[in-house]
């Protein structure tokens, strides 16, 4: 980690100040330098300039690419200032080929309520921004690091998440680095500074979660806590720091970070912790409770008024974890069996379409929690045995069916086709029909579409 890190990405940035004579020096900030610096790959930078606006650097930077590389650069775009949303400067956007790159002038000690930009020095920006450990400057001019706080170094190497000034001060500018600090703490295994620790249990940064900040970046957190190593820590944190309430409303706060966590045993177990799939799965273990609900509408309800409501995620995301749920409303008739039929196994996967084996492990996480105590990132609980074993006896009933896709599989007579055979009006006979007639093409797959219509005929008989 003593080591400068090379960097190629942002030699044009150095060639644009050359090439029009600006006197800015240009500093690579935040998480591209802590990554650079522990060795892993980073895709978005973040790019601060000391004496001019963003808007107008990046387009001295955009109009030097078009012209003198063969580099593809997007169009610009500006992430106007909204206090709110944690905006405090406005902010240019651009891509160079695959990086993500937002410039913006040097944080000041304090920001402006007006349109004014107000520039700072690099100390007020590293004393700005949340943890010492995202503090540091890369300054491209020169290939130099800058830890300014004087720390930075130091808690990356001591595995510390601390504040650059005090942690009263950092959190009161911007309660929701509460949340990024237990998201950090699950993503890379670091230790909270005891300080910080206690400002984050204050009453104060409690009442934030609750009212004091948006749902978006409430909603934006908890997503990435999910995408962490560290998920199940992540969410047992906000729970010991009181914030449960805040993000999940009246959700019962130790039997869900149970299953949580175990949902996380056995998602990792069984091949459910892909980080492309990993937050629907968590975000239907976060609800689990809901699947006691035995009316339909009254389950979305529950599940929209969390999502949507309060953590402001998509109509998409929702959808998905009652898919899952309902794969789990179908596993609970069959959990006391090992064996199966291929129509039984069948209806499953239908249910749950492509998270049913996200299904599986939410049903295994409620039926048997795992034991063990979480404390630090890195504890394990214990899974039930027998619960592996039922989860490996129907995993390999699936696979041995080869029933994966079953979901995606279409009725050989649709809706229009059943009404003209019958000679009745659609209404809710056709759901029923049509759900009979996939079990009949998951218990039958050889079976012809003459042979469903002689179904179809008897149905209605």
């Amino acid at each position: 980690m003593e080591n400068t890190p090379s960097i190629h990405l942002t030699q044009n940035e150095v060639m644009t100040v050359l090439h029009f004579k600006l006197s800015t020096i240009i500093r690579v900030v935040g998480g591209w330098v802590r990554d650079k610096l522990l060795g892993k790959e980073s895709h978005d930078i973040d790019i601060t300039v000391d004496n001019m606006q963003s808007y107008q650097f990046s387009q001295y930077l955009q109009k030097y690419i078009n012209e003198n590389t063969q580099h593809n650069v997007s169009g610009i775009g500006i992430i106007h200032k909204n206090h709110s949303a944690g905006k405090h400067l406005e902010t240019a956007t651009l891509r160079i080929d695959n990086i993500a790159i937002d410039i913006c002038c040097l944080r000041a000690s304090d920001y402006c309520d007006n349109d004014e930009e107000k520039i700072g020095t690099p100390l007020e920006d590293a004393q700005r921004r949340d943890f010492t450990i995202n503090a540091m400057f890369y300054r491209v001019n020169d290939d130099q690091i800058e830890d300014l706080t004087g720390c930075g170094l130091n808690d990356l190497k001591s595995r510390i998440i601390r504040t650059p000034i005090s942690p009263k001060e950092t959190l009161h500018d911007d309660p929701a680095r509460a949340l990024r600090a237990i998201r950090f703490s699950g993503k890379m295994g670091f230790v909270l500074d005891e300080e910080l620790e206690q400002e984050m249990k204050t009453k104060y940064i409690g009442d934030k979660m609750i009212s004091g900040l948006s749902r978006e970046r409430l909603g934006r957190e908890l997503i990435g806590m999910i995408q962490s190593d560290r998920p199940a820590y992540c969410i047992d944190q906000i729970r010991q720091f009181g914030y449960f309430k805040g993000l999940f409303g009246d959700l019962d706060e130790i039997t869900t970070t149970n299953v949580v966590r175990s949902y996380e045993m056995y998602a990792q177990k069984f091949g459910a912790f892909e980080l492309g799939r990993r937050e629907i799965g968590f975000l239907a273990a976060l609800l689990y409770s809901v699947t006691r609900e035995t009316n339909q509408k009254k389950r979305m309800a529950k599940i929209h008024s969390v999502i949507i409501d309060s953590l402001k995620l998509s109509v998409k995301e929702r959808n998905n974890i009652i898919l899952v749920h309902n794969g789990v409303k179908e596993l609970e008739q069959l959990s006391n069996k090992k064996e199966w039929t291929r129509v039984e196994v069948g209806r499953i996967v239908v249910a749950s379409a492509e998270w049913w084996k996200e299904s599986i492990c939410l049903s295994c996480a409620i039926h048997a929690p795992c034991d063990g105590v979480l404390v630090s990132p890195y504890d394990k609980g214990v899974m039930n045995k027998t619960m592996v074993e039922w989860c490996n006896l129907l995993l390999n009933k699936i696979a041995l069916e080869k029933l994966e896709n079953i979901w995606q599989m279409k009725p050989l007579v649709n809706g229009e086709e059943c009404s003209k055979i019958l000679q009745r009006k659609g209404g809710p006979w056709l759901k029923e029909i049509l759900k009979d007639m996939i079990e009949l093409q998951i218990e039958k797959p050889m079976i012809t579409k003459d042979e469903v219509v002689v179904f179809v005929l008897k149905w209605g008989q």
